[in-house]
């Protein structure tokens, strides 16, 4: 099976050179990355760093720059376009995450699966003895408890949190026949929508590990949250006409379980709902960065270390 992977870049100079370093190392099982697509806005280093990798790479790697800052559902579309016609499976991940060296493998596997569209990863926060000072912030907390939340209501079938944008695997003709609004916020769910609405399925792989380092402020914690909610809140109509709407008994229930696992970190998150009110800023689809989640670095996660 032949892969594209895309990259959505915007500012990402402390962080890109880790992913694409991961996906050099990646174990394919006999899959292929053809490409590797980065579409990016930014006015930091990135774009020097992606030249000067790839100047000595393995990986096929295309940047597509941009001066002005067009949003992650315009590098999206940009992605699909410019996947070779040759690919079977293009492979999303944010440029600050790192995915476990089987994760790339995994996702595009389901597309083995004529009746697959959409495979979506396991998003792990990555803690160890560089970042572990910091897991006693609110907000590195709630984001802990949150993504144990979010792991569990995926586990039970598909509703309207499967699709993660950290990453997830999109079948080459569905992306092809896909333009996604640019002023689309959720561009996971609305990825994952389109994919239900033209008869495929959509698969979790909980196996399909993707690290990320949660964010250490509340006010970026609380800027997550809120593009979530409006995301939601913008395809509602999409969730219900697609009847994948998770019932709130069953998000109450696993959050209770989550919070007999890590009864501090519902604490946490809720100290940090407390101060929600006074967060509050426009959301867009060209919403602000998130800081404090940048600089994930390869020996902070399983499977690298000393690679």
């Amino acid at each position: 099976m032949r892969i594209s992977i895309g990259i959505a870049s915007y500012n990402e100079q402390d962080s890109i050179l880790a992913l694409l370093k991961a996906l050099e190392m990646q174990h394919l099982n006999g899959h292929e990355i053809a490409e590797v697509i980065v579409s990016d806005d930014s006015s930091d280093a990135t774009p020097d760093i992606v030249k000067d990798f790839s100047s000595k790479s393995m990986l096929n790697i295309v940047l597509l720059h941009h001066d002005e800052r067009r949003g992650a559902a315009s590098a999206w579309n940009e992605i699909f376009a410019n996947a070779g016609k040759g690919c079977d499976v293009i492979v999303l991940y944010d440029a600050d995450v790192i995915p476990a060296r089987d994760a790339t493998m995994l996702l595009a596997s389901s597309m083995e699966d004529e009746h697959v569209g959409l495979s979506a990863a396991n998003p792990m926060p990555a803690y160890n003895s560089r970042i572990r000072s910091n897991r006693q912030r609110i907000a590195v907390r709630a984001s802990i408890f949150n993504s144990s939340w979010l792991r569990r209501v995926r586990l039970l079938g598909i509703n309207q949190y499967i699709a993660m944008g950290r990453a997830m695997a999109v079948r080459s003709s569905i992306a092809k026949a896909t333009r996604i609004p640019s002023s689309t916020i959720a561009i996971d769910l609305y990825m994952q929508c389109i994919t239900l609405e033209m008869g495929y399925e959509v698969r979790y792989r909980d196996d399909a590990i993707v690290w990320f380092k949660p964010v250490e402020s509340i006010e970026e914690f609380i800027s997550q949250v809120r593009r979530a909610v409006a995301g939601h809140r913008e395809l509602a109509h999409l969730i219900d006409r697609l009847n994948i709407r998770l019932p709130v008994k069953s998000m109450l229930i696993e959050g209770l379980k989550a919070a007999k696992d890590d009864p501090s970190g519902l604490v946490m998150l809720a100290l940090a709902y407390i101060l929600y009110p006074f967060y509050m800023k426009p959301t867009d689809s060209k919403w602000s960065i998130a800081k404090s989640s940048k600089g994930l670095r390869l020996d902070d996660v399983e499977g690298y270390k000393d690679k």
